[in-house]
């Protein structure tokens, strides 16, 4: 039976079934504590390679123990709605949205990739979405190692099924995403996505979005501009004001001391 404080330094503060929402004492961060059987627990060489991966878009590993037959295993906590969740209020993402959270998840699948590790199950729900548009991916590179190419391959087929759902049927069907499907790992999926972005209706809709250009000015007036303006009426006051002083036979002073008292 779990404790409310596990060996005195992880105050849970939520129960989620097989993970559990804490506090670290020391550091005052939020965590997730989950357990696995004894039984089989990491090897030295996975639990080595998991201290080391940091990736911005992994809810990173941090810590792990032994405790009442169990190994317990320390990670980040990823603020922000999963992924599943966000599909549920919304089944089509918008693309441009859709395809900033594929290329943050694949840079993260890749970094795990790289460290010789596998992501592990590849799901909406195992992907979180902060308010600001970050992304994290739960749990990578606690399935284990990444022994052979299929599974890897594998893992970057399920991001590229991942992307079609977000996109939905009609995106899907009006982007040529074959070469999503032709990616044998995640750098090669990162330069589909990025091709994608800049081939698709995109560019289209960002031609669409220009300002609509000013009609051109025709006739004679159409060398004008502001400063012309302005200097042709302050010379037409001038000209008026000049008039006014002459006429009345007083100095410019006198005749403003004219003017405000006759509106008196």
């Amino acid at each position: 039976m779990v404790t409310d404080l596990i060996v005195g330094r992880y105050e849970i503060v939520e129960d989620e079934g097989d993970k559990r929402k804490a506090i670290d004492r020391l550091t005052g961060r939020m965590v997730v504590v989950q357990s696995k059987p004894l039984d089989a627990p990491p090897s030295e060489e996975h639990l080595e390679r998991l201290v080391r991966l940091r990736h911005a878009n992994l809810a990173g590993f941090l810590h792990y123990f032994a405790l009442n037959g169990e190994m317990w295993i320390v990670s980040e906590f990823a603020n922000g709605s999963s992924l599943e969740a966000l599909l549920s209020e919304s089944p089509v993402i918008e693309s441009e949205k859709a395809r900033a959270w594929m290329l943050r998840m694949a840079e993260g699948a890749q970094a795990t990739h790289t460290a010789g590790l596998l992501v592990g199950e590849l799901s909406p729900s195992k992907v979180m979405i902060a308010e600001d548009g970050a992304v994290k991916i739960l749990d990578a590179g606690l399935s284990g190692l990444a022994a052979d190419e299929a599974t890897v391959q594998n893992e970057v087929a399920t991001l590229a099924a991942i992307f079609r759902r977000m996109l939905g049927e009609k995106a899907t069907a009006e982007l040529a995403l074959g070469q999503l499907d032709a990616a044998q790992n995640c750098s090669g999926l990162l330069t589909a996505l990025k091709e994608i972005v800049l081939a698709t209706p995109v560019a289209q809709r960002t031609a669409d979005r220009r300002p609509i250009s000013k009609r051109k000015k025709t006739g004679p007036f159409r060398n004008w501009n502001r400063r012309m303006v302005i200097a042709i009426v302050a010379t037409l006051i001038g000209i008026i004001f000049g008039y006014k002083v002459a006429t009345h036979g007083q100095s410019s002073q006198g005749f403003i001391t004219h003017m405000f008292e006759r509106d008196r």
